[in-house]
C-alpha cells in the first residue's frame, strides 16, 4: 500500500488545483518530494515485511533466536521488559531510602532501641528538602539511552511520537512555502548581477511625429544586444494591441532589405539603451527601451523613450543627451508641467518602494527565526511531557485529591485532537513568528519608518537613563528609609512615596506598552505549545468557557497513557494475577496484616498516603475490615454455642418432666417425703440453672447484636477514630474469648447436672426397691 500510494500513484494520476498540483513541472521541489516519497514508501514496505515475518514464526522460536528477537520482537516487547525493570528499580530504591532513614547518623551505644522514632525524626528533617528532576538535557539523555523507561517507568505514548513526526513534516513544508514566497517577492526586484548592454548610434534614429507634433520617442535601427539579461517579453495584437500597433506603425525598416517585419515584437519593462558615437562627447545618455523587432546577428529595430507601463514618453536620461540634437529636440517638446509631475512621481516612488536588501534582510532573519522556533518546539515537547508526568506522580500537580481532577476523566475522545494540534500548532507558530519578525525588521530598516525608529531609540535611551537614575535613587532611599517592612523615617518615606507615585504615573504607560508587546511575543511563541498552559489557572475561564483547553486535553492524554503504563500498575496487575492463580492461598488476612506491620514499621510516613484527609477511610476501619474474617468466625462460634445450649436446655427440661412424673407416682411413701423434698429442691435448683443458661444465651445474643451495631457504625463514620477504639475492638474480642470460656463452664455445669440426675435416678430406684 505504501509503495502504491507514494511511488506509483503520484506518477499515474495527474491533477491540478489552485492549492496543490501533481503535474511534473521540474525543479528542486519535484526532486525533494520524489526522494521523500521513496523514503516513506521504503519504510512502509520494510515495516509490512517485518510484520508478515513476525506472524510466520511462533513467539517461542523468535525468543530462542537472538537475531530474530532483535528484529522481530517489536518495540512493545522490549518496552515491557524495561517497564518491569522500572517497577523493580523503584521498589528497591524506596526500600533503600527507608533503610537509610532508619540508619543512625551517630553511635547509639549498646542500648537496644527501636528505629521507628529515629526514622520519623530523620524523615521530618528531610521533608522540606527537594531535588530538581527532569530538565531538557536529562530528559533527552534518559530518552536516548533508555533510562526513561528502564528506571523511571515513563512510557511516551505513540500519539506523542506521531505528533513529533508530524511537527517535523509540517515544519519542513512551512519553511519551504515561506522560502518560496520570499523568493517570489525578491525576484520582483531587478537582479543587479545580470548583464545586458544595449548600444546604438544616434545617427540611425529618427523622431516619430503625429500631425507635426513630436511623440516624445525615438525609432532606431542597428541596435546591438550583448549579455544574458537582455530577454524581453513577446507580445502580439491580442495581448497588447496599443503597444503592438504603435511599434508596427513607427518601427524603422530593416536597412538590409528596406522592409518592415512586424510579426515578432518584444517589449522591455526596465531596460535602457546607451547612445554611442561622436555626438555624445564621451558623456552618458540613455533611453528606455520600449519594443524591438529583431533581425540577424542580435541586431534589432526598436522604439525608445517610451515607458511600456502607462505609455509615458520622454524617457531619456543622462548629461550626454543635451549634446545629441535628436534627443535634445525630443526633450524640448516635453511640457514643463509634465516634467515636474514626472520628477515628483519618480521621487515619490523611490521614497516609498523598499530596497531589495531590506526585503532580503527581512527574509533571512525571519526564516532563521522560524527554523529556531520549529527546532525549539520539537526539542521541548519530550522534556515538557516527562516533567508533567513526574509532577503528576509526585503530587506537584494535584491529581486524585483535586476536586477538578474529575474533568480529566470525562470526554476521553478529546485526546484525538493531540496529533492535529501539535502539527498545525507548529505550522501556526512558524508562520506567525515569520510574520512578526519580518514586520519588526522591516519597521527598523524601511526608509519611511526609519525616522520613527530613530525617535523611538532616542526615547528609549532617555527612558533607560531615567530608569537607571531611578534605580539608584530608590536603592539609596530604601536603605535610608526602610528596614525590611518597617519605616525608619516615616515622614521622609511618605514624601518619597508621593514623589515616586507621581513619577510612576507617567512611566506606567510605557510599562503597559512594553507588557503588551512581551505578551504578544510570548503568545506567538506559545501558539504551538499545547503541552504547557499559557494562561494561568482561572485566567482562561470566562463564564464557564475555557479560552484555551488544549493543554488540559494534552494532560488528559498523558494521564490516560500513564493509567495503563505506571510501574506500580504493573506490580498491582501481577498481584491480581497471582491472586487469580493461587486463590485463597495468596493475599490472605495474615499476609495483609504482616504487610501493614512491615510498611508501618519500616516506612511509617506512608500513613499520610492512607490517611490524608477526612474523606479517606480511617485506619482503624481498614484494620477492622482486614480482620472481618476473624469476627465472622467468632460470630459463628457464638451461634454454635447458642444452638448447643438450646439443645441441652430442651433435653434437661424433658428429663425434669420425666422425673416429676416419677416423683408424683411415689408421693404416698411417707418415709420418702423428706428425700422427695430434697429432690424437688434439687430439681428447682436445676431449673434455676437452666434459666440462668437461658439468660446467658440472651446476653450472648445481645452481645452479638451490639457487635453488629458497632461494626455498622464504624463503617458509616468518616471521621478519624482515636486509638481507644482499637482498644474497644480488642475488648470485644476478649469478651468473645470469655464467651468461649463460659461455654466450657456451662458444659461442666451440664456434666454436674447429668451426674446429679444419675444420682436421683439411682435414689428413686432404691426407693422403689
Amino acid at each position: 500500500a505504501g509503495v502504491v500510494v507514494f511511488m506509483i500513484l503520484p506518477h499515474q494520476i495527474q491533477f491540478s488545483t489552485p492549492i496543490f498540483s501533481t503535474e511534473n513541472v521540474g525543479g528542486w521541489g519535484d526532486t525533494f518530494f520524489e526522494v521523500l516519497f521513496i523514503i516513506i514508501a521504503t519504510l512502509t514496505l520494510v515495516c509490512q515485511c517485518l510484520n508478515a515475518a513476525r506472524l510466520s514464526f511462533s513467539d517461542e522460536f523468535i525468543g530462542s533466536n537472538k537475531f530474530l528477537s532483535r528484529i522481530l520482537a517489536g518495540s512493545n516487547a522490549r518496552d515491557e521488559m524495561k517497564f518491569k525493570s522500572a517497577a523493580v528499580f523503584k521498589v528497591n530504591r524506596m526500600l533503600e531510602n527507608a533503610y537509610s532513614l532508619h540508619h543512625p547518623t551517630h553511635s547509639r551505644g549498646e542500648v537496644n532501641e527501636g528505629t521507628n522514632e529515629l526514622a520519623l525524626l530523620n524523615f521530618t528533617k528531610v521533608t522540606d528538602k527537594t531535588e530538581v528532576v527532569g530538565g531538557f538535557k536529562w530528559a533527552w539523555k534518559s530518552f536516548l539511552n533508555g533510562d526513561l523507561k528502564r528506571k523511571e517507568g515513563i512510557w511516551l505514548q505513540t500519539r506523542l511520537i506521531a505528533g513529533l513526526m508530524a511537527q517535523v513534516l509540517f515544519s519542513i513544508i512551512a519553511i519551504i512555502i515561506l522560502s518560496t514566497i520570499w523568493h517570489g517577492v525578491i525576484v520582483l526586484y531587478k537582479d543587479d548581477t545580470t548583464y545586458c548592454s544595449i548600444s546604438f548610434n544616434p545617427e540611425s534614429c529618427y523622431a516619430p511625429e503625429f500631425d507635426g507634433t513630436s511623440l516624445g520617442i525615438a525609432a532606431c535601427t542597428d541596435i546591438m544586444f550583448e549579455g544574458d539579461g537582455c530577454d524581453g517579453s513577446k507580445i502580439d495584437i491580442v495581448s497588447n494591441v496599443e503597444l503592438f500597433n504603435l511599434t508596427c506603425q513607427y518601427i524603422p525598416p530593416n536597412p538590409a532589405t528596406n522592409e518592415t517585419v512586424c510579426d515578432s515584437v518584444f517589449f522591455y519593462e526596465d531596460h535602457y539603451a546607451t547612445f554611442e558615437g561622436e555626438l555624445t562627447n564621451n558623456e552618458v545618455c540613455q533611453a528606455q527601451l520600449t519594443t524591438c523587432v529583431f533581425y540577424e546577428n542580435n541586431t534589432a529595430a526598436c522604439l525608445l523613450g517610451l515607458k511600456p507601463l502607462g505609455l509615458i514618453p520622454w524617457r531619456f536620461e543622462g548629461p550626454g543627451c543635451e549634446s545629441i540634437p535628436l534627443v535634445e529636440e525630443i526633450i524640448d517638446t516635453r511640457p514643463a508641467l509634465f516634467a515636474d509631475a514626472e520628477a515628483f512621481v519618480d521621487e515619490s516612488i523611490d521614497d516609498y518602494i523598499p530596497k531589495r536588501w531590506m526585503v532580503v534582510l527581512c527574509a533571512v532573519v525571519s526564516l532563521i527565526t522560524g527554523c529556531f522556533v520549529a527546532i525549539s518546539l520539537f526539542a521541548n515537547y519530550i522534556p515538557s511531557t516527562v516533567c508533567t508526568i513526574m509532577k503528576f506522580r509526585s503530587g506537584a500537580i494535584p491529581s486524585l485529591r483535586d476536586p477538578n481532577f474529575i474533568q480529566y476523566r470525562k470526554t476521553l475522545e478529546s485526546v484525538t485532537y493531540i496529533i492535529g494540534l501539535m502539527a498545525w500548532g507548529t505550522w501556526s507558530s512558524i508562520f506567525f513568528t515569520v510574520i512578526v519578525v519580518a514586520g519588526g525588521v522591516f519597521f527598523l530598516v524601511y526608509q519611511v519608518t526609519r525616522p520613527i525608529v530613530v525617535s523611538i531609540v532616542a526615547i528609549v535611551i532617555g527612558i533607560t537613563v531615567t530608569l537607571v537614575f531611578k534605580s539608584i535613587l530608590i536603592t539609596v532611599l530604601g536603605r535610608v528609609n526602610y528596614a525590611a517592612f518597617y519605616r525608619k523615617r516615616p515622614w521622609l518615606a511618605n514624601i518619597c512615596g508621593v514623589g515616586l507615585e507621581c513619577w510612576h504615573l507617567g512611566l506606567s504607560s510605557g510599562y503597559m506598552l512594553s507588557r503588551a508587546i512581551k505578551l504578544i511575543v510570548a503568545a506567538t511563541m506559545y501558539i504551538g505549545r499545547i503541552d504547557q498552559p499559557f494562561l494561568g489557572e482561572g485566567v482562561g475561564v470566562i463564564g464557564g468557557t475555557h479560552l484555551d483547553k488544549f493543554p488540559s486535553i494534552y494532560r488528559q492524554g498523558l494521564l490516560s497513557a500513564d493509567a495503563h503504563r505506571h510501574p506500580y500498575i504493573e506490580r498491582l496487575g501481577l498481584i491480581y494475577l497471582l491472586k487469580i492463580r493461587h486463590g485463597s492461598k495468596f493475599g490472605t488476612t495474615a499476609g495483609s496484616i504482616w504487610r501493614l506491620l512491615f510498611v508501618f514499621s519500616l516506612m511509617p510516613w506512608l500513613r499520610k498516603f492512607r490517611i490524608a484527609n477526612d474523606a479517606d477511610i480511617p485506619e482503624e476501619i481498614v484494620m477492622l475490615q482486614l480482620t472481618s474474617g476473624s469476627n465472622t468466625k467468632y460470630e459463628k462460634i457464638i451461634k454454635d454455642l447458642q444452638e448447643e445450649l438450646n439443645e441441652e436446655k430442651s433435653r434437661l427440661e424433658k428429663e425434669i418432666r420425666t422425673l416429676q412424673g416419677k416423683i408424683k407416682m411415689n408421693q404416698g411413701d411417707a418415709n420418702a417425703e423428706t428425700n422427695l423434698d430434697n429432690l424437688l429442691e434439687m430439681i428447682s435448683n436445676l431449673q434455676h440453672k437452666i434459666d440462668s443458661a437461658g439468660e446467658e444465651k440472651e446476653k450472648q445474643n445481645s452481645l452479638v447484636r451490639s457487635l453488629e451495631h458497632e461494626m455498622s457504625e464504624l463503617q458509616q463514620t468518616k471521621s478519624k477514630i482515636e486509638n481507644d477504639h482499637m482498644y474497644e475492638v480488642m475488648s470485644l474480642k476478649k469478651e468473645l474469648s470469655e464467651a468461649v470460656l463460659r461455654k466450657d463452664e456451662l458444659a461442666k455445669e451440664r456434666d454436674e447436672l447429668m451426674k446429679n440426675n444419675t444420682d436421683l435416678i439411682g435414689l428413686l430406684s432404691e426407693r422403689q426397691s
